[in-house]
């Protein structure tokens, strides 16, 4: 009878150890083995420049590190990318790559811009800034308006017109001029002037490298650069603006992007500044007079005090002249507003919208992503890509192995474990 007892006891012990190492070995393999993402991947070879369709993919549950994952588009976002052009060929069997797709919305345009330009009538322009000509705080997904002006240069005509104008009708301008060249211009990135940080590296007690996380190695200056969204036919009315004009940018609400249509502007020429000058002077001329004439003689007896005469108030009101509404007039190519309204032809507000959320924060397109070189610079060729992205599922591939190889030594290391206690208490039971 106590044989048995112990007996059943070592089976119950030996049971115990044999549950527990499976439920060690089932907890370990889900803690290390994460479960399959569902990665699309090309049903066919996708040649460059290929518009992507529906039929052209599929969907395969695979087991990868998380950061090769990142770089994949997954089943749940594929109606982002459907419509999209591929840049790069893409075989049979290979997943979908995010940096592959031109595409509104996708993520990957925050580190390559042209990703983000999915309309082929715009194009991304540079405008050399400073904080004399632009707000400041002016950021991705604003919207500004861009002047040009121009002084009394020598060496340019200053006649406008029609060659073959007769010298009735030929229009005269004088130098200098200012005219508003672009309007509701949407800013895609706002890049300032990188300064070293005096305190990187010392820590808030004088010294030592604890600190060292807590501070960048450089902190944003000045604004120095505007990466802006233009029409493609407007992009030399803005290199001739840079090149030979002085620049002042307007920031725009974004209540009358929404609700304003942009319209001509008449632009402003030296004459007219004059006229302005003129009408303004001869305004407050006639109210002093007027006032002067309504003005009691205080000598008589019982005369009232005069009344003090309201004060003068400026009225910008400039009245063109009459050669601003000439035929001849220089008219600006305008960037139509985001919004499905009538006229809104040149730049689709869809575009205009999801690439200014995209690139919101974006870094420049030579900063490498990710840690220890984990991914590819945003610059770097298809072949650069590819061989990053194969070095990590070889190393992927190594840790899958070692891993099930270290959970499958502890397993048999428990076993053996048991065995060796079941034999030692078979040999100490009393005879």
């Amino acid at each position: 009878m106590r044989f048995s007892a112990l007996k059943s006891l070592t089976f119950l012990v030996g049971l115990v150890i044999f549950i527990g190492a499976f439920a060690a070995l089932v907890l370990a393999g889900s803690l290390f083995n994460p479960p399959p993402y569902t990665i699309v991947v090309a049903l066919q070879d996708i040649p460059a420049y290929t518009t992507l369709t529906p039929d052209m993919l599929g969907t395969d549950e695979q087991t990868m590190n998380e950061r090769v994952a990142a770089r994949m588009v997954h089943q749940g976002e594929l109606e982002k990318y459907l419509g999209g052009t591929v840049i790069e060929p893409i075989h049979a069997g290979e997943p979908l790559r995010r940096m592959a797709v031109v595409a509104s919305d996708n993520p990957a345009a925050k580190k390559r811009l042209a990703l983000a330009l999915d309309d082929p009538n715009t194009v991304a322009m540079v405008i050399p800034v400073s904080p004399d000509i632009v707000p400041d705080t002016t950021q991705a997904g604003d919207y500004v308006d861009i002047q040009m002006g121009v002084g009394q240069v020598q060496q340019v005509s200053n006649t406008f017109g029609n060659d073959n104008a007769t010298a009735q009708d030929e229009e005269q301008v004088v130098l200098p001029f200012a005219k508003i060249v672009l309007q509701y211009v949407p800013v895609l990135q706002a890049q300032h002037k990188r300064i070293a940080n005096p305190n990187y590296g010392v820590n808030s007690f004088g010294g030592g490298d604890s600190g060292a996380a807590a501070q960048p190695a450089f902190i944003d200056g000045d604004l120095e650069r505007l990466v802006v969204l233009i029409p493609r036919e407007a992009q030399e009315t803005l290199a001739f603006a840079i090149a030979n004009g002085d620049l002042q940018i307007s920031l725009v609400p974004h209540i009358a992007v929404e609700n304003v249509l942009p319209a001509p502007s008449y632009g402003v020429t030296w004459e007219d500044f004059l006229a302005f000058f003129r009408q303004e002077r001869e305004t407050a001329a006639g109210m002093i007079e007027a006032g002067a004439k309504t003005l009691p003689d205080t000598s008589a007896p019982g005369a009232s005090p005069a009344a003090s005469p309201s004060p003068l108030t400026a009225t910008h009101t400039l009245t063109p002249s009459a050669s601003m509404t000439s035929a001849n007039t220089l008219s600006p190519v305008q960037p139509q507003p985001p919004q499905n309204a009538p006229g809104a032809v040149a730049v689709e507000p869809g575009s205009q919208r999801s690439i200014a959320g995209a690139v919101a924060g974006g870094a420049p397109a030579s900063a490498p992503v990710g840690a220890g070189g984990g991914q590819a610079a945003a610059g770097s060729s298809p072949t650069e890509q590819a061989a990053a992205l194969n070095s990590e599922l070889e190393s992927l591939s190594i840790s899958s192995f070692i891993m099930p190889a270290v959970i499958f030594v502890v397993f048999i290391f428990i076993v053996i474990a048991g065995v060796a206690m079941l034999r030692k208490a078979k040999k100490n039971r009393p005879a």
